[in-house]
């Protein structure tokens, strides 16, 4: 049903593809490491509908915070609604190899070939409670009729690698929010783990017709780095309603090119004239670059049994 396009753009690491849909332009913010080895924000103007032609590629648009921030050991763009850009801080730890918190800021007004805009920092909006006594991470915001809905990575737990290494596991969550900076966790999960699952992040969602549709991000909790049946792939799940999701994984994406031959992640889809549009990474969690791959709407406007 996908059609892959291969690589768009290629540095020594572009992880996370978030697209801002503009008047003129694309932006795609992502996220590369400094000579810190922290995450750092940055964006890419494409042409839309034509992601291979860049206008414009802007290095270091969010850097680390301070010392003692939530995000002083780097930040990672995740998701972008009206004028609001969603991020994520790092911080390192002690007990655990580091701790996220999905944080907010807002961008403002650009024009087309504008190299800089301002963003300003607000802050983290999602904290441990009784719902999550872990992190947060990765959001996916949207608008639904006066309220915004938020489908955020929850991290339930650490357990040891094959390598004796601790390792989050994560699923995905749903917060609701009146104007975008404070929210409401609602206990729901919307995709909870199946079988040997541990990690369910970047979740991604389009309205057509009645239908919501949601890709995301699976993998399990050992060998994801280095086996292919155990590592990411890019799974698809359906709802009426925005809250109760069923999986079917009819639309997803499994490795199969040179560049993802281990692994395909964190899908970001947008939806422009008769095509839905997909940015991913493949292999090395974004060493590779942003993939592009497409779909006719044709196949999936028609997928009403949920």
């Amino acid at each position: 049903m996908w059609t892959k396009h291969g690589i768009i753009y290629s540095s020594s690491k572009a992880q996370l593809p978030v697209v801002d849909i503009r008047d003129d332009v694309w932006r795609i913010y992502f996220t590369s490491r400094n000579e810190k080895n922290q995450n750092v924000g940055n964006y890419i103007d494409v042409e839309p509908g034509s992601p291979y032609i860049i206008i414009t590629d802007c290095k270091n648009f969010i850097l680390p915070g301070n010392p003692g921030k939530t995000d002083s050991s780097g930040v990672m763009p995740c998701a972008v609604c009206e004028n609001k850009l969603y991020y994520i801080g790092w911080t390192l730890r002690k007990d655990v190899p580091y701790y996220n918190y999905t944080s907010v800021g807002t961008v403002k007004s650009h024009y087309r070939f504008e190299k800089y805009e301002k963003f300003t920092k607000r802050g983290p909006i999602l904290s441990p409670d009784t719902i999550d006594s872990g992190y947060s991470g990765t959001i996916y915001v949207m608008k639904q009729d006066s309220k915004y809905i938020g489908y955020y990575l929850s991290c339930t737990d650490w357990k040891p690698d094959e390598n004796n290494n601790l390792q989050p596991c994560y699923n995905i969550k749903i917060a609701v929010s009146y104007d975008g900076i404070l929210w409401d966790k609602t206990g729901i999960t919307a995709i909870d783990f199946e079988g040997e699952e541990a990690g369910i992040s970047s979740a991604s969602v389009v309205k057509i017709g009645d239908i919501y549709h949601m890709w995301f991000s699976t993998r399990h909790a050992y060998e994801f780095r280095t086996n292919k049946d155990r590592a990411y792939r890019i799974m698809h799940a359906t709802s009426k309603d925005g809250y109760n999701w069923t999986r079917d994984n009819e639309f997803g994406i499994v490795p199969e090119l040179e560049f993802e031959k281990t692994m395909c992640a964190y899908p970001n889809v947008i939806m422009y004239k008769d095509k839905l549009h997909m940015f991913y990474n493949g292999d090395g969690f974004g060493d590779t670059g942003i993939a592009y791959a497409t779909m006719d709407l044709k196949w999936i406007s028609t997928k009403t049994d949920i």
